[in-house]
This record gives structure tokens, C-alpha cells and sequence, in this order.
């Protein structure tokens, strides 16, 4: 069993979790079908690079889905392909998922920031997570939370520093004091002090994940039980 993370999870964070599971730097395109024919079967995907490197495509993840592999998707990348899979039997956990399957046209540049390869620190931090602060101090949908800020203030999905966070945060329809507040979150975001959104949903899929293994062995105690 393999996590693609490292940036929703980072080590630290991954091992409260005593889980069996192995955790493996974003995933890239071609690592799928590379770990599927190491024997992996079950595959649990978090981060993986948009930009930086090709992506894993929604193909590949079907083909490993046809081939009797289980796949799970949350946070960034990993809810992105659920949403788009979730019809073929990818599993999709968290937040940022659900809103993605909402949303009539998602912008995936959202969820995408750049991060540096060796350490996986985070470089620019994606725009979903300011969203999802902002959201904290509003009652209107994340998406046109989203919209909005566009609209007075478009900017490249890779240049979200601490700096243009902050203006990005002045922009939203939130009290002064608010915002001060939000601008707290963002910059605890980037020192990692909170957690995040990704973080969240990666931790609801781990636990989905147990669920799903729990259940699976019930069965197979049932079946045993019948000796069928």
C-alpha cells in the first residue's frame, strides 16, 4: 500500500499515524504503472506535480483501476483524478473533492504551487488553501469566493508567495478584522504551524482507507466462516 504525499503529509505528520503504509515523494507521471508491476495493488494518492513534471493522467490511474488496483484520491492531484474517475471506481475523500465534484468548471490551477524537490518545503502555497481560510469569515461558496478574487486580482497559480497571499486575503469580502486574522492562518500555512486543507482531506483518506481494509476483512471472515 503506497501514499503519494509529502506536501499534504509531510514525514513528521505521517508517522502519528502508525500506519503500514509506504510513503512516497508526489506522485509523477508513470510511477503508477511502476509500482503496480512491483506488486503494489492498493495506491492512495494525495500530491502529486502538475507543473514541475508531467502529471499522472486520469488514463493511467483507469488502467491501474481495469487491472484490479484500488485507488484513492484526496487533497490536491488525488481529488482532482477521483473526481474525474470516481464513475470507474476511484475513491474520493476530503473537502477540496467534494468541491471539485460540485463545481461546474474547476479551475485546476488552484490546487497547483510550486515546492522545492529536494525537501518538499513549500515555495508558493496553493490557492485553494486561501480559499478555504477565507472561507472561515464568509458565508458565500468557496468557488465564487474564488471567482471573486479573480475578478479584481488574476494572478499566476505558481506566484502565490507569503507577500501576494496577504493582498490576495485584502481582496475578499471579509471584515478588516478578519482579514488581519485570516493573514495570520495563511502565514502559519507557510511555517506549517496549521494545518492544512490538503492535510485534512489526506488524513480523512487515510482513515477511509482503514475503513475500507476493515470492512474488506469482515467479508472475508464471513465467506470463511461459510466455508465457501
Amino acid at each position: 500500500m503506497i501514499l503519494y504525499a509529502g506536501l499534504s503529509l509531510d514525514q513528521r505528520q505521517f508517522r502519528k499515524t502508525k500506519m503500514k503504509i509506504s510513503l512516497k515523494p508526489p506522485i509523477r507521471r508513470g510511477e503508477i504503472y511502476r509500482d503496480f508491476n512491483r506488486g503494489e495493488r492498493i495506491f492512495l494518492i494525495a500530491d502529486g506535480e502538475f507543473d514541475q513534471s508531467l502529471a499522472v493522467t486520469a488514463g493511467e490511474i483507469l488502467d491501474i483501476l481495469r487491472a484490479g488496483g484500488l485507488v484513492f484520491g484526496s487533497s490536491s492531484i488525488g481529488a482532482l483524478r477521483a473526481a474525474e474517475l470516481h464513475e470507474f471506481g476511484m475513491i474520493g475523500v476530503g473537502e477540496i473533492y467534494r468541491l471539485i465534484r460540485r463545481t461546474e468548471v474547476f479551475q485546476d490551477d488552484w490546487l497547483g504551487h510550486l515546492f522545492d524537490r529536494d525537501t518538499l518545503d513549500l515555495i508558493t502555497l496553493p490557492f485553494i488553501e486561501i480559499l478555504f481560510v477565507i472561507s472561515l469569515f464568509s458565508e458565500t461558496d468557496i468557488e465564487e469566493i474564488g471567482n471573486s478574487i479573480l475578478r479584481i486580482k488574476p494572478f499566476r497559480y505558481d506566484s502565490i508567495t507569503p507577500k501576494v497571499a496577504s493582498l490576495l486575503i485584502e481582496h475578499a469580502t471579509i471584515s478588516s478584522d478578519d482579514k488581519k486574522i485570516a493573514q495570520k492562518f495563511v502565514q502559519q500555512l507557510f511555517e506549517k504551524s496549521r494545518l492544512s486543507q490538503k492535510a485534512r482531506d489526506a488524513n480523512q483518506m487515510l482513515l477511509a482507507v482503514g475503513k475500507h481494509l476493515n470492512h474488506v476483512r469482515s467479508i472475508n471472515h464471513k465467506l470463511r466462516s461459510l466455508d465457501l
